[in-house]
């Protein structure tokens, strides 16, 4: 029994002196991670792109015509707005309200009315008023009045035709010739009675 003691004893001891000999493992240090600085942006921002606003007061490239300000003429005309006609037998009266400076009055005025005027000849008469001119302005405006044109359709240049009422350099072409021979076929339309209008004499 103290045989196998000893026996005992030996192998602790030598397992103890093993146990002393081997190495006493040395710990890895972590990586300690790097803070991000708050105060640096973390992505680039898209700068936004800022609209040229778009400017309302360029003309309107598909009007035919010239805007007159509803300002108040000088004379304020007073009558009974029911327009009557007067003129030759057989003949076409018109008045047409123009600008010298206005495009749409320039169109109609060279390139519409001249080979209407060849046509009919002495079968067609227009005057045409000034409306740049104060009087040409106070009769524009007792033409409003008289036939009752509403605002969106004030401007030049406008013919009037009995009791009809052209605007633009568009609807005059496009409707006088057929109210000429209308009014031919009738046996002629007199001048359109504007008040303080004095149609020119007879060529």
């Amino acid at each position: 029994m103290c045989k196998e003691f000893k026996i005992i004893l030996a192998f602790a001891v030598v397992g103890i002196a093993m146990l002393a000999c081997m190495p006493i493992p040395t710990p890895v240090p972590t990586a300690e991670p790097t803070p991000v600085p708050t105060d640096e942006p973390t992505l680039t921002p898209v700068p936004t792109l800022t609209s040229t606003p778009v400017p309302t007061d360029l003309p309107d490239p598909t009007a035919t015509f010239t805007p007159i300000p509803t300002s108040t003429p000088t004379a304020t005309p007073t009558f009974t707005p029911v327009p009557t006609l007067f003129g030759e037998a057989g003949v076409v009266h018109a008045v047409l309200f123009y600008s010298p400076s206005c495009p749409h009055c320039h169109v109609v005025m060279t390139e519409v009315l001249p080979p209407l005027k060849q046509t009919y000849s002495d079968q067609l008469q227009i005057a045409e008023i000034d409306v740049s001119t104060s009087e040409g302005s106070d009769l524009y405006f007792a033409a409003v009045d008289c036939f009752d044109i509403p605002s969106e359709r004030q401007g030049v240049p406008t013919m009037i035709v009995g009791y009809e009422i052209l605007v633009g350099s568009r609807e005059i072409p496009e409707r006088l010739p057929d109210l000429i021979e209308q009014g031919l076929d009738g046996g002629g339309v007199g001048w359109p009675a504007i008040p303080g209008f004095e149609p020119p004499p007879a060529e």
